[in-house]
């Protein structure tokens, strides 16, 4: 009866080693995993990283090749962007009562003379076309058009945050069908 306890008890005490040995197998194992799944975040994180540098040096390299376009910084505001002051009044002279219209935008269709139609108003954005993000053709191929499509869709790749949309609101000339 002795020999039986005490192979009873040996097995008992292997079948406790055991399972305390594969828990902490498995414990070491999903600690690994979780720290390659936190090596391949990182990784990831830093190709995004990488990524924004270079557009950030294209941008600025596109920058400085531009020429004759200054922008103003708002001093007393604590934003350090660099976010264009709206011409006070169309860059081309327009006399006044006059109405905003389709035809009258299409006018506005260079680089330089920019007006956009955004949900039936009328924006200026020739200052800005050097500073977007998605680069100048997202705005020039817009210039004297309606460019709701556009803008609303982010070019077909989402939204455009409630910051582009107050930035946009800066541009404005006024409403279609409106005067100016």
């Amino acid at each position: 009866m002795k020999t039986f306890f005490t192979i009873s008890v040996s097995i008992f005490i292997l079948l406790i080693t055991f399972i305390f040995i594969t828990g902490s197998i498995s414990k070491n194992n999903r600690l690994t995993k979780e720290a390659q799944q936190k090596e391949e975040q990182l990784a990831s994180m830093k190709m995004s990283l990488d990524a924004a540098h270079t557009q950030i040096e294209q941008l600025e390299e596109e920058n400085e090749g531009l020429k004759g376009n200054t922008i103003e910084e708002d001093t007393e505001d604590e934003d350090t962007s660099k976010t264009p002051t709206p011409p006070s009044k169309p860059t081309t002279p327009v006399p006044s009562k006059t109405i905003l219209t389709k035809a009258l935008v299409s006018q506005h269709s260079s680089p330089s003379d920019c007006w956009i139609i955004v949900t039936d108003k009328v924006y200026s954005v020739a200052g800005y076309i050097s500073m977007h993000p998605g680069g100048r053709t997202a705005i020039t191929n817009q210039c004297g058009k309606d460019a709701t499509s556009a803008f609303t869709s982010r070019g077909g790749t989402g939204k455009h945050s409630s910051s582009a949309w107050s930035l946009l609101n800066t541009f404005l000339v006024g409403t279609l069908g409106g005067t100016l």
